[in-house]
């Protein structure tokens, strides 16, 4: 539910509304800093607020027994050429990874992004983050190190 809080954030009144720590899309959690937007869009969860879109994205694995750490090679290896700024932390749950990368459409647009991933020990979740201004970047990086497999009771 949207409020004058809200406001600042230029949120659609007519989608709902998420903030805090919450479950972003099939197993994962996300902690957000503000409130944004929530949607969803071909099997995509997308997160958005006034200058900053997020694209989350579930990966399972199409082979069984491959490892973390192959399908974090996998995406280190698909890192375009022109990224920067590639972290990687490991952390007891998940390693999560993420670059920036800006980009020029056809149309000479200028798009500042940071793409990543968190990879568990069965499934991945891919980001896309989108945003207008530079700063947009600390809000990115910052939901893409929050996220986090939900423990599942047996």
């Amino acid at each position: 539910m949207t409020g004058p809080e809200d406001d600042a954030y230029d949120l659609h009144p007519r989608f709902p509304v998420v903030e805090g720590c919450v479950e972003a899309i099939d197993g994962w959690r996300v902690t957000l800093g503000a409130p944004h937007n929530r949607r969803i869009s071909g099997g995509s969860v997308v997160l958005w607020r006034s200058g900053l879109t997020f694209w989350l994205t579930v990966v399972r694995s199409s082979r069984p027994g491959v490892s973390a750490a192959d399908r974090m090679t996998a995406f280190r290896r698909a890192v375009p050429e022109a990224a920067y700024g590639l972290v990687i932390a490991r952390r007891p749950l998940s390693t999560v990874a993420c670059y920036r990368l800006n980009e020029v459409h056809d149309d000479d647009v200028g798009l500042l992004g940071t793409y990543g991933v968190a990879i568990g020990a069965t499934d991945s979740i891919e980001v896309a983050a989108y945003f207008d201004e530079e700063d947009g970047y600390r809000a990115a990086r910052d939901l893409i190190w929050s996220l986090e497999p939900v423990a599942r009771a047996p």
